[in-house]
C-alpha cells in the first residue's frame, strides 16, 4: 500500500467520527489511583468534542476487560472513521526471551482485581483480520499505567 494515499477520509457529516473506549481504574480502593476518576472525566470530554461516541467503563476487572474488548471489536460499526482505547491503571514493563532467545521488551496492564493483560493482546482484538470494520483506520491506543509504563499516544496501523 503506498503511504501517500489515504485510503480512508473523515466525514463531517456523521453523528459519530469514531468510537473511543475508555476506561480508568483505581478510582477506589486500597490501590487507588490519584487523580483517576479526573483521568476519566477528562478523557470522555476530550474525545466527546473531538466527535467520538465515548464508551467509558470504571474499575474493570479482567474478565470483564476481555468481554469488554471481544463485544467492542465485534460489533464494530463500519461508520466509524477511527477508534481509540484509552486506559488509565497500574501497569508495568519488563524484559521477557522469545522462542528464538531474543530479549522482548513487554508491558502489561494491571486490572481492578489484579490481573494483567499484555498491551499486544489489547491491540490483537483490532487487528484487520479480526475487526474488519476498521481494516485500514486508524487505531490509537493511549494507556497511562504507572509503576514504569507509559506509551502514550501509540499509532497502531495494520497489525497483520
Amino acid at each position: 500500500m503506498d503511504a501517500d494515499i489515504d485510503t480512508y477520509q473523515f466525514h463531517p457529516k456523521r453523528t459519530h467520527q469514531g468510537l473511543a473506549l475508555v476506561i480508568a481504574n483505581f478510582t477506589e480502593g486500597e490501590d487507588r489511583r490519584e487523580g483517576a476518576g479526573s483521568d476519566l472525566k477528562y478523557m470522555k470530554k476530550t474525545f466527546k468534542r473531538l466527535g467520538f461516541k465515548v464508551d467509558c467503563h470504571e474499575n474493570v476487572k479482567g474478565s470483564e476487560l476481555v468481554s469488554i474488548l471481544n463485544k467492542c471489536s465485534q460489533q464494530m460499526s463500519t461508520s466509524y472513521d477511527c477508534f481509540v482505547f484509552a486506559i488509565s491503571s497500574h501497569g508495568m514493563e519488563f524484559v521477557q526471551k522469545d522462542k528464538m532467545g531474543n530479549s522482548v521488551q513487554q508491558h502489561v496492564i494491571e486490572m481492578f482485581d489484579g490481573e494483567y493483560i499484555y498491551t499486544k493482546d489489547i491491540l490483537d482484538y483490532f487487528n484487520d483480520r479480526k475487526c474488519k470494520a476498521l481494516k485500514n483506520k486508524p487505531k490509537l491506543l493511549e494507556a497511562s499505567a504507572d509503576s514504569c509504563i507509559n506509551i502514550l499516544d501509540w499509532f497502531w496501523q495494520h497489525l497483520d
